[in-house]
């Protein structure tokens, strides 16, 4: 981990607030979206700052002291920290102790794995081109790793639609991102990482709750197993 003077942490953290955000706490598979609410820098405490529930959901409980890993995403791209919890209820989490990640700290963070199909295009002049299917392997909110016979390039600009995390969700999903990695070549396609472009808040607050629900029921599937 890297650290910043509460100074320019407190500025950068500012940009953000608002934003959409997933915390997620170590040592378990639980990871919650959420919204930062407000960044405080009280004397003799330090900077912390205080998450909220996305609209419609609650906060689960969780220790005292439980080290987090926090997302923020806004229009300053994502930014990763580390932190403890100092408060929580069901309404906000204050979290103390920040630290900021680097990039390649960042590169794990709130993947969920999944089975799930769409089509994919490269986009230029927006138009489609080399439509194929995609296969995806895992998701977050900023970006996704999916297999695809297709061949596109490190910089591409794709899009992503007729895409449904869940069986229960009513429509589909059409996404932009951009190829920022190829991986390797598989029986299926060629890996391609990617992030996420252009995604205006609902975009990201509909993202948010299909990420929680896949997630769930994958915890889910594996107490049944236990």
């Amino acid at each position: 981990m890297t650290k910043e003077p509460d100074l320019t942490l407190k500025d950068r953290l500012k940009a953000f607030e608002g934003s959409a955000c997933e915390v997620t706490v170590m040592g378990s598979s639980l990871t919650v979206p959420c919204r930062l609410a407000e960044v405080l820098d009280e004397k003799g405490e330090g900077l912390s700052v205080e998450i909220m529930a996305r609209r419609g959901l609650e906060l689960p409980p969780v220790k005292i002291g439980a080290a987090v890993k926090l997302a923020l995403f806004g229009s300053e791209g994502m930014l990763a920290l580390g932190g403890k919890v100092y408060i929580n209820n069901e309404v906000f989490w204050r979290i103390t102790g920040l630290t900021l990640f680097n990039d390649f700290e960042r590169r794990g963070f709130f993947r969920v794995s999944t089975d799930a199909r769409a089509k994919v295009c490269l986009w230029e002049n927006d138009e489609p081109m080399l439509c194929g299917e995609a296969r995806l392997i895992n998701i977050s909110i900023s970006g996704v790793l999916f297999v695809s016979q297709q061949s596109y390039r490190a910089g591409s600009k794709l899009r992503l639609n007729e895409l449904c995390l869940n069986e229960d969700e009513p429509e589909g999903y059409t996404l932009f991102c951009t190829v920022r990695h190829l991986g390797a070549e598989t029986r299926h396609g060629i890996q391609y990482r990617c992030s996420f472009e252009g995604m205006e808040a609902r975009d990201i607050d509909r993202l948010c709750r299909s990420v929680f629900k896949l997630q769930r029921k994958m915890i889910q599937k594996v107490r049944n197993r236990i």
